[in-house]
């Protein structure tokens, strides 16, 4: 999938400049041809490394979400069983998204 991604930010940013690639094959044999095969994946290992911090975080906040919604439902119940329902599931997901553009919106 990265190499299609490179392929298309190329397009977005060379149609701006005015050298803009005329197809797909034609873009990919350029960035071959000019940058070599590890050119189709320059940007990578940030790209990956950014990933992985944000999805991680994501689910550190949503897992935190569904133990402090699951602690106050068992509390409620008298320190009985409790379970989640859909609609906690759901908030939990907007809770830690929320957080998450917060926190990485100026970087990601």
């Amino acid at each position: 999938l990265y190499p299609i991604d490179l392929i298309k930010v190329r397009y977005q940013v060379y149609d701006k400049t005015g050298n803009a690639y005329t197809s797909l094959s034609q873009a990919f044999r350029t960035i071959v041809k000019e940058e070599g095969l590890s050119g189709l994946y320059q940007g990578l290992i940030p790209s990956t490394i950014a990933s992985a911090l944000s999805w991680g975080g994501y689910f550190y906040f949503y897992e935190n979400s569904k133990k402090r919604k699951l602690q106050a439902l068992s509390e409620a119940s008298g320190g009985g069983p409790a379970k989640l329902e859909t609609q906690d599931h759901l908030l939990s997901g907007i809770e830690a998204g929320s957080v998450m553009v917060f926190i990485t919106n100026p970087f990601w």
